[in-house]
């Protein structure tokens, strides 16, 4: 009867051992997944806050020239006059 019960032991405790690492691999898994999503979120981020700088510095400089005067867009002509 003494050996059926460490037979049993030992089956059990494999069990747990593949339970357990079926468990640490999902962990992995979500982990990975996660950490994508935060990657390709910041990257996303990054991209709206250059596009907004930069919108608003266009903003800036036609402001500047409303001020300044209509007759200075000539001046920012760059191609053949």
């Amino acid at each position: 009867m003494r050996r059926t019960a460490t037979i049993m032991q030992r089956g059990i405790s494999l069990v747990e051992v593949l339970i357990g690492v079926a468990l640490f691999a999902v962990v992995v898994l979500f982990t990975a997944n996660a950490l994508a999503l935060y990657f390709d979120n910041a990257t996303t981020v990054r991209e709206h806050v250059k596009a907004n700088l930069l919108a608003a510095e266009g903003q800036e400089m036609v402001r500047g020239i409303r001020d300044l005067n209509w007759n200075t867009i000539e001046a920012l002509n760059i191609g053949n006059s």
